[in-house]
């Protein structure tokens, strides 16, 4: 029993499973800094490049564009009845136009 407490068997197994999981945290966490720190240097890169653009080809601000004329809107059917005047209808005569 005592040759069995005092084995060395297993050490390295029990090592390596202790510490690759902090070497495989401590990776990933390198990684996502990495990302992290080329997306801010990704914004800033943007936001000095929109500057410049902004600042290098200035204009006013522009005009808001005029919608095309519209094309005259078909005659209703009852603006082309003839109608009777006034003095017509009060004379009882309709109107010759037709």
């Amino acid at each position: 029993m005592r040759g069995l407490l005092q084995s060395r068997k297993g050490d390295s197994f029990a090592e390596s499973a202790i510490v690759l999981p902090i070497i495989l945290l401590v990776t990933i966490a390198l990684m996502n800094l990495s990302m992290a720190g080329f997306a801010s240097v990704n914004a800033n890169n943007a936001a000095n490049y929109g500057a410049r653009v902004g600042s290098v080809h200035q204009q006013g601000p522009r005009q808001p564009r005029m919608p095309p004329p519209s094309s005259p809107s078909p005659t209703p059917a009852w603006a082309t009845i003839p109608s009777l005047s006034l003095a017509e209808v009060f004379r009882g005569r309709r109107s010759t136009s037709r």
